[in-house]
């Protein structure tokens, strides 16, 4: 078995329709060495049936249906404990993925790593890119990024097998927000890294769950992130060093939205009292001047939210 392989976890409830482009998106990023776990979750349409004709040549994939009708949470635990290898990787059926996506991702594996995200971009239901939601690059800003619930994207992320079993799975109880409450629970067991590179075009269409259920699923964030915590060290480190973490951004690309999302992020953790109140203190100073380089820091903010992207999607849907 190949240490660096991934099991493709790929959950899947009446997503027909998204197959004939997803498949074969999807097989473009695997090695030979990867598997897929396609679960078809009690779908009323032919998604079952139109997967096992899509893949029926290819040995790498296993096309089960979900033994329990309990909803995501229960279908991907079901997914991951069928999984032959140590490194998970999420697929959404909805979504596109650049063909380097796993490839990049491979590069960053370690022991120590619990998790890796990637810049990312949302995408209309042709295709269309909506705008780009960078992500925070460095161990300590990643975990720090979680709190803001947009920059470590669900369906993007791999994670390590064993520390999700040592984290709990995904919890019954997080449903809303099961993948924050597992990226929470995994910054204790591991480091999180990211790839500065958008390898994942989200799809934005009205019958994703967080599209029908965003009041409750807020809520539940602010939940999740009382109960679990993060790691106060790591945090407290990302306030001490802000200074050169925000020159380290202004090399990177997506400069302008690294740096206000990390201000962001700050902010976030300062509110909910995660810091040393006294590191606060430079963070505001820095950012009095900053926000004469880059203008409204609500309005600018305001732009790398999904709420955002999704009005601009109703926007040209009516313009159309």
């Amino acid at each position: 078995m190949a240490n660096n392989a991934f099991s493709a976890v790929v959950p899947c409830r009446n997503g027909g329709t998204f197959l004939d482009d997803f498949i074969p998106n999807l097989t473009s990023t695997l090695s030979p060495d990867d598997e897929v776990i396609f679960i078809d979750d009690h779908s009323t349409d032919d998604s079952y049936s139109r997967a096992l004709r899509l893949v029926s040549h290819d040995q790498r994939f296993r096309i089960i249906r979900n033994p329990s009708a309990q909803g995501l949470v229960n279908a991907l635990n079901f997914g991951i404990r069928e999984a032959s290898h140590n490194w998970i990787a999420r697929f959404d059926v909805d979504d596109l993925y650049s063909h380097r996506r796993l490839l990049l991702q491979r590069s960053l594996l370690d022991p120590d790593v619990s998790a890796i995200f990637s810049d990312y971009q949302f995408i209309n239901s042709v295709g269309k890119g909506l705008g780009v939601i960078p992500s925070a690059i460095f161990e300590d800003t990643v975990e720090l990024s979680i709190l803001g619930g947009s920059r470590t994207p669900h369906s993007g992320a791999i994670f390590n097998r064993a520390a999700f079993f040592e984290a709990g799975g995904y919890q019954e109880s997080d449903y809303l927000a099961e993948d924050l409450g597992l990226w929470l629970r995994l910054s204790h067991f591991g480091n999180m890294k990211s790839i500065p590179e958008v390898i994942l075009s989200y799809r934005l269409h009205s019958g994703s769950v967080t599209s029908l259920n965003r009041t409750d699923s807020s809520k539940q964030r602010g939940n999740l992130i009382i109960k679990y915590g993060l790691n106060k060290k790591k945090i407290d480190k990302c306030f001490r060093d802000f200074r050169s973490i925000i020159e380290r951004y202004a090399e990177a690309p997506y400069a302008e939205g690294r740096i206000i999302l990390f201000y962001r992020d700050l902010f976030l953790a300062s509110k909910l009292n995660l810091n040393e109140q006294s590191h606060m203190i430079e963070v505001r100073r820095q950012f009095v001047k900053d926000c004469a380089n880059y203008g409204s820091f609500r309005e600018l903010t305001g732009m790398y939210t999904e709420r955002y992207k999704r009005n601009q999607l109703r926007k040209t849907s009516n313009r159309a």
